[in-house]
């Protein structure tokens, strides 16, 4: 049994499979990055700097930006089911079928 509900598992797995697929944007450069230049749904673990919740707030504010908070995970978690050591946050081009999936779960 997972120690993560059900929905938490659903959208890891999401990631995952974003991830081998090459739509995975990942770490807080890049996902600044594709602020930048598009809309994205932002994942950030729960144990996300400071720093990086601001940008993504200052994102939502300015470009439409969507965030998702994983509550029960964290930084080294998140890394370890996408496959890096450790990530605070990933993103996803909005209009991918993998984040309108993660966003209707939530």
């Amino acid at each position: 049994m997972s120690e993560y509900s059900e929905n938490t598992e659903r959208i890891l797995g999401m990631l995952g499979i974003a991830r081998r697929a090459g739509h995975l944007i990942i770490g807080q450069d890049d996902v600044q990055q594709s602020m930048r230049t598009g809309r994205i749904l932002a994942v950030a673990a729960n144990d996300c700097s400071e720093n990086v919740i601001r940008s993504l707030h200052n994102g939502v504010e300015n470009k439409g930006l969507k965030v998702v908070t994983l509550e029960e995970i964290g930084r080294d978690a998140l890394g370890m089911r996408i496959g890096v050591k450790s990530a605070q946050v990933v993103a996803l081009p909005y209009d991918d079928g993998f984040a309108v999936k993660i966003y209707s779960v939530m």
